[in-house]
């Protein structure tokens, strides 16, 4: 057997076919050696034979300073994904956890930026105060989903204001901000941030917007005379399919325009009174929600179908009922809790508990996350470590909130269902009320 001396390493060119896969590994090596490149030619026919030679698996990898016997790569890290979690003012507490593990606080980035590193299906505790009181929410996740998670702690504050009188009972719009009166000849006054608004005033019948209405400091319009200003309503006709015994079915018209990005030109009775399409612009868009509410004294039941409209068209809208078996009270773990024997799909379910105190906690869960840990069941956990004694509920008075949310939309349609059953707790002194306006988390959910 010849023997080649190539750099001080020596490698046998005369060995049998068999053995070649460890031969080769050397000259895969020797190819990256320091110095090596002035001997190439010499081994690239080896380095040819190696295509045709089987390979090592890359769980077997021999090693050449070693014995012959192959070892075995231990188990792969877990790659970890970052999740942005952000706030609009700085959070007393952010904690999260991946799946039902140990609590862990997110990485502080700035006072209302974290991050959490996780490998799989995650939740994330956020606490802040509101006016009224401590505000806990709980947002579980996939990956699948979007790698962020918003925790509002406040209302919006808008620095400027805008005012005027109005000369019909009806409604005015700026922003996300809304007046409305029942008299005529009324005064509104409405907050704004600077820049660009478009303001929209309806009244019974008519409908007025003023565009690109600069807003640089605090300002007062001239009256609004919406008959001599405005457009006419129409009737839009509203089909509604699979209501409830005894709800009560209303209708509530919102308006998105360039820079208004919702205002509400119509809530009543049905059919609803909606503008011509004429006087809509190109990128205008017109939203009508049929709205169906029930209350039997101790729970209380909202469902929305909204659906875009266009130019007034007869709109046939079948009312969401997709939860079976629900029952909601205090789990084992002392903690409140709703669970269901069946879902249909949708987007997002969370759960709502606010007690006479001011003291609410809420837990947001993704579709993906349900499905992933086959649950069914949301839990107000507060076994978070340093949450305080304050910030749990009073469980002698307190109401809590189911509600389920399903979106859809393409370039052609639109649709937003919700279903929210809002229930007192038995035995106790709490209001029944629908509560999803309490919380800025479930108010940016909907502008229903």
């Amino acid at each position: 057997m010849r023997a080649a001396s190539i750099g001080g390493y020596s490698l046998s060119l005369l060995t049998p076919i068999s053995s070649a896969p460890s031969h080769c590994a050397v000259a895969r090596r020797l190819l990256w050696a320091p110095g090596m490149k002035q001997y190439l030619a010499p081994f690239l026919a080896l380095l040819t034979a190696c295509v045709a030679a089987p390979t090592e698996t890359p769980d077997t990898l021999s090693d050449p300073t070693a014995s012959s016997a192959p070892f075995t790569r231990g188990p792969r890290p877990q790659l970890l994904t970052p999740i942005a979690i952000q706030t609009d003012v700085a959070p007393h507490l952010v904690l999260f956890r991946e799946g039902t593990g140990p609590w862990r606080p997110a990485q502080r980035l700035k006072a209302t930026t974290y991050e959490a590193m996780v490998s799989g299906p995650y939740t994330v505790a956020v606490l802040c105060s509101l006016e009224h009181g401590p505000y806990t929410t709980l947002t579980s996740k996939t990956l699948q989903d979007e790698l962020l998670v918003q925790s509002y702690c406040t209302f919006e504050e808008l620095p400027l204001l805008v005012s005027g009188t109005m000369v019909q009972p009806g409604m005015v719009n700026l922003g996300n901000a809304f007046a409305s009166s029942r008299t005529p000849s009324w005064t509104w006054e409405l907050p704004a941030f600077p820049g660009a608004h478009d303001l929209v005033a309806a009244s019974a019948d008519h409908l007025l917007i003023l565009r690109n209405l600069a807003v640089t400091g605090d300002r007062s319009l001239p009256p609004l005379d919406l008959a001599q200003q405005g457009v006419a309503l129409v009737n839009a006709p509203v089909t509604v399919t699979n209501p409830f015994p005894g709800e009560t079915l209303g209708g509530l018209a919102v308006l998105r325009t360039p820079h208004a990005s919702q205002s509400i030109i119509y809530r009543g009775t049905l059919p609803a009174k909606l503008p011509p399409g004429a006087a809509l612009g190109p990128r205008d868009r017109l939203d009508l929600s049929v709205r169906s509410q029930i209350s039997d004294g101790n729970t209380f039941t909202f469902r929305s179908a909204k659906r875009q409209v266009f130019n007034a068209a007869p709109t046939p809208v079948t009312l969401w009922d997709p939860v079976a078996g629900l029952q909601m009270g205090v789990g084992p773990s002392g903690d409140v809790q709703a669970s269901w024997t069946s879902l249909q799909p949708h987007d997002t379910v969370s759960l709502l508990a606010y007690d006479n105190l001011g003291v609410s906690i809420e837990h947001l869960v993704s579709a993906s996350y349900l499905a992933a840990s086959g649950a069914h069941q949301i839990v107000l956990s507060t076994d978070a470590p340093g949450f305080d004694d304050a910030w749990h509920l009073d469980l002698s008075s307190y109401s809590r909130s189911f509600f389920v949310l399903r979106e859809g939309a393409t370039r052609t349609s639109f649709q937003h269902d919700e279903y929210d059953l809002s229930a007192a707790a038995a035995g106790t002194s709490a209001s029944i009320e629908r509560l999803r306006d309490l919380t800025p988390a479930r108010s940016r959910l909907t502008v229903d």
